[in-house]
Formats: structure tokens, C-alpha cells, sequence
């Protein structure tokens, strides 16, 4: 029969063995992620794009992927039409993925109805290298790259339309990203990229996209 020294150690060696043991698991329990854990939603914009986040949250419910952090990415060459109209309520989006040789493939998501990312419609095929050298030319010559505001006249315009449009054309190239926001947009050098990106982009066994803006 054990001595009362005995039993105090035995007991002493088990604590120790499952304050051991909790240690292990804590530890594990510390690096592992939680399963309820998500990853963080994307962001779209550089900070202070108040009227413009209304189209990165169209983006972020139509699980559009962000062209502002791909930014990070020397490699990256993507360009994106962005269109919403709130009644009825219509979405597009048009992304066009510049591949290494030149060639490109198009993606589009398009919803439309009462209830704001209902019943989305997806569409993908691929674009030839020349009709991807025609967009990056309307890119250079409209000056993308170096166009920020609105167009006066569009301001003036849109002080008395209380509902309309909004539309968005991003870039990004070389690491760098640029974006171009209009409310209700008329037709100028900037929109006809967004424009021949939905419109003449977009295979033609496919409807051609309505957007505002368009000639």
C-alpha cells in the first residue's frame, strides 16, 4: 500500500503531466484559425471614395475581385467597366485579364431586377491579342492613366438629376492602379473604353450589355 509520500507525488507527477498537456493544447489552439474565422473582405478603393463605394460594394456582392490590391502585383494587367443603376436595378461588370502574350480573356457579371445581386448572370471567353491592342489603344490615346475628377459639364449635369447612374472604369499595370468614377456619364473619350470593352468585348453569340454613357 503506498506511504502518503508516495500518493502526494503521484499526484503531484499527474498535475504536472496535464498542466503539460493544457500548455500543448493552448499553444496549438494559438496558432491554429478558428473556423468561424474569415478572411478579410477585399478592398477596392484608396480611402476617401465615399460616392464612389457604392460600386465596391456591387463588386464585393458579385465576388469581383479587387484590381486596387492587385495593384501589389508587378504582373497584373486587368481592366474593368463597372456600371449600376438603382431603378430598376441593374449591374454590370465587364473585367477584361490581359494575358503574357498579348491575348486576354473577358469576364462579365450582370444582374437585374428589385433585389439588389439576385439572379446573377456570368459569362467568360477569350479575346485575340488584336482586339486587345485596340482597347490599350483607347486607353493611351483618351489618357486613362493620367484623367482624375469629372468633366465640368458632367458636374454641372449631374447637380439636377436625382437619380441616374454610377459608373466606374479601373486599370491596373506595371504595379499601379487607377480608377475613373462618373454619375451618369456622357460620352467622352474615357466612357468609350468602358464602352467597347462591354460592347464590342463581349462575344456576339451574347446580348449586348446596356450602359449608360454609350454611343
Amino acid at each position: 500500500m503506498p506511504t502518503s509520500c508516495s500518493k502526494l507525488l503521484l499526484l503531484f507527477l499527474r498535475l504536472t503531466a496535464c498542466s503539460f498537456a493544457l500548455v500543448i493544447v493552448g499553444a496549438f489552439a494559438q496558432r491554429a484559425p478558428s473556423q468561424d474565422s474569415k478572411p478579410p473582405a477585399p478592398v477596392y478603393l484608396p480611402p476617401g471614395n465615399y460616392e464612389a463605394n457604392i460600386l465596391s460594394a456591387m463588386l464585393r456582392q458579385l465576388g469581383e475581385p479587387s484590381l486596387y490590391e492587385a495593384g501589389m502585383d508587378s504582373i497584373a494587367h486587368s481592366y474593368r467597366v463597372s456600371y449600376f443603376s438603382p431603378t430598376p436595378v441593374h449591374e454590370v461588370v465587364v473585367r477584361l485579364v490581359v494575358n503574357p502574350d498579348g491575348s486576354g480573356r473577358i469576364k462579365t457579371a450582370e444582374s437585374s431586377g428589385e433585389q439588389a445581386g439576385a439572379k446573377v448572370k456570368r459569362r467568360e471567353s477569350d479575346v485575340s491579342a488584336a482586339d486587345v491592342d485596340r482597347l490599350l489603344q483607347l486607353i493611351e490615346k483618351s489618357g486613362f492613366w493620367a484623367t482624375t475628377g469629372a468633366d465640368a459639364a458632367e458636374t454641372a449635369r449631374n447637380t439636377y438629376v436625382f437619380d441616374g447612374s454610377w459608373w466606374m472604369l479601373e486599370g491596373v499595370r506595371n504595379g499601379s492602379f487607377h480608377f475613373i468614377f462618373r454619375r451618369n456619364p456622357i460620352p467622352s473619350p474615357i466612357t468609350e473604353i468602358g464602352c467597347y470593352l462591354a460592347r464590342d468585348l463581349v462575344t456576339s453569340d451574347h446580348a449586348v450589355i446596356p450602359m449608360s454613357g454609350c454611343k
